[in-house]
């Protein structure tokens, strides 16, 4: 059994997360976005459970200016 969720199977689907960006919109550029910790290439989110992809998107997107 696998424990590791992706954010395509842990968002909830109100979020509409996707592993894909969204007109110039990616996770990697968003202020809930938790850079990749491992050296896997996948990140976190605050939001969202399990792994996300820095290119992916969801609704709750927000600039990060940091």
């Amino acid at each position: 059994m696998c424990d590791s969720l992706t954010g395509d199977d842990a968002a909830p689907p109100a979020l509409s997360y996707q592993s894909t960006p969204n007109n110039g919109q990616q996770c990697g550029g968003c202020q809930y976005y938790v850079p990749d910790q491992n050296g896997d290439g996948m990140g976190a989110c605050t939001l969202i459970a399990g792994q996300i992809d820095p290119e992916g998107w969801c609704i709750s997107y927000a600039v990060y200016n940091g």
